[in-house]
């Protein structure tokens, strides 16, 4: 019981945190903060489809906010839907080319498509910009 203590405060932190910033946004329905740190809070309890609801909206009132599009893409792969995850890391990765993470994680949703050549290129990309995560993947799967 002990070990599970931690996971389950996490999970009542996030609920706090969705409530709160509900709450938030009813009261200012145009808080972008508000949709993306709620959409993040859901990631953490994997309810992605609801987050990608949140991070639509942050798209919707800021159409160059980095981290919606971030975000959703990274719910869209956790959800299987690689091909929509790929386009909004694309779209991450035109409004900030030099986000290291995305050019990773695109790597990775590339590899789940099984297109090991634009995985391999994101991740050599990544690693250029700082990335130390994407030289796992380097070693494992693109030599």
């Amino acid at each position: 019981m002990k070990n599970a203590l931690p996971g389950v405060l996490q999970k009542v932190k996030c609920r706090i945190l969705i409530s709160d910033y509900t709450k938030t946004i009813e009261l200012n329905p145009k808080y972008i903060d508000g949709y993306l740190w709620r959409g993040v809070a859901k990631m953490d309890l994997h309810n992605f489809s609801s987050a990608i609801d949140d991070f639509i909206k942050v798209a919707a009132l800021d159409p160059k906010n980095t981290y919606a599009f971030y975000f959703k893409a990274v719910s869209e792969d956790m959800l299987h839907n690689y091909s929509g995850a790929i386009l909004d890391f694309d779209q991450a990765i035109t409004l900030n080319p030099q986000y290291a993470d995305a050019y990773n994680s695109r790597g990775e949703a590339n590899y789940h498509r099984n297109d090991k050549n634009n995985a391999c290129a994101d991740w050599e990309k990544a690693i250029q910009l700082g990335c130390t995560l994407a030289l796992d993947n380097i070693k494992k799967y693109c030599k």
